[in-house]
């Protein structure tokens, strides 16, 4: 592994079992880049099954690349909010400012 002061200045590979790890009262999240004013930050989550992220919002803009299982997403659609499912290759991005919910696929959501 590459010492971390030169990596902070060149391309490099990102060790996932060496990234600060939060567990977010159920889903876990993992720093793939550092937090920082004015860059993007890239973090991989786990929603464990049966857990719910609440309704919430951030400042910034979040993209999601859905790697394996199916979560949802709040939604809006012509006819009001919906419940979509989130499956692997999709992408479901949140703009800045807006709220959204994410909880593991239950059974029998309308």
């Amino acid at each position: 592994m590459l010492d971390t002061a030169i990596s902070e200045h060149a391309g490099h590979f990102v060790d996932p079992y060496n990234v600060e790890t939060l567990d977010v009262l159920g889903p876990v999240v993992q720093f793939l880049t550092p937090p920082r004013d004015d860059e993007p930050c890239v973090m991989r989550g786990t929603i464990p099954p049966g857990v719910v992220v609440p309704l919430h919002s951030h400042a910034d803009p979040e993209t999601f690349i859905q790697m394996t299982g199916e979560i949802e997403g709040l939604s809006q659609s012509p006819e009001g909010f919906v419940w979509v499912a989130i499956r692997p290759g999709n992408i479901f991005h949140v703009p800045g400012g807006r709220s959204t919910p994410f909880g593991t696929c239950r059974p029998g959501r309308p």
